[in-house]
């Protein structure tokens, strides 16, 4: 979560100043990866009879549903603009990342 924090704090302070639109797409773009963990399964073929699968991280999504204002804070990026179709796309995923269910 500290990783996630420090880019939740980086993103709210370029959205404060309106940043420029590559530097919140690069933020937006690791944020699906850290809200994600991984799972061990039980795996008849792998080395041990486990192996592992990616999975949602739930204490992740939640922290950045309450560090955007329950996504409050990227409402203003969601909006068509064909000069910045990178930015609407990752924070499309993000969000969408932050609401998949965890098994």
């Amino acid at each position: 979560l500290a990783e996630l924090s420090a880019l939740c704090d980086r993103l709210s302070q370029l959205l404060q100043r309106k940043g420029a639109a590559s530097e919140v797409t690069a933020i937006l773009t690791q944020m699906p990866t850290l809200l994600q963990a991984l799972k061990i399964k039980p795996d008849a073929e792998a080395v041990g009879g486990k192996s592992y699968e990616s999975c949602p991280n739930h204490d992740a999504q939640v922290f950045l549903r309450l560090r955007t204002n329950s996504f409050a804070l990227l409402a203003p990026l969601i909006r068509p603009n064909a000069k910045q179709i990178q930015l609407l796309i990752a924070v499309l995923e993000t969000v969408a990342a932050a609401l998949r269910d965890c098994p």
